[in-house]
């Protein structure tokens, strides 16, 4: 799969999982969602370090509008599973990236 086609598939991937995780700043009691969340924040974090932030504009202006809730929480549990699946997206798609070479 060549670099254009992995960023479509992983754009259209974030985008579900913002879709999916909506709202999750008022669900403290829902870990998977702030999981799910961070996870898209660190696929367009990774996607824009690797250059694409031309095509992820709209991708980061919903990352933007909610870090800083995601930041305020940081030390609790919700806050360790956003953080954590930050991470894990970023570390994940960066390897995408690599193996697609």
């Amino acid at each position: 799969m060549d670099h254009q086609e992995l960023l479509k598939r992983l754009i259209s991937i974030a985008e579900d999982l913002y879709r999916q995780s909506e709202g999750f700043a008022e669900r403290p009691e829902d870990s998977q969602l702030w999981y799910n969340h961070g996870y898209a924040d660190g696929m367009v974090q990774a996607m824009a370090a690797l250059g694409h932030s031309e095509q992820l504009s709209d991708l980061l202006r919903c990352m933007d509008k909610t870090k800083a809730a995601a930041k305020r929480q940081a030390m609790l549990p919700w806050g360790k599973a956003y953080r954590h699946g930050s991470e894990v997206g970023y570390k994940e798609t960066q390897r995408a990236f690599q193996s697609a070479s």
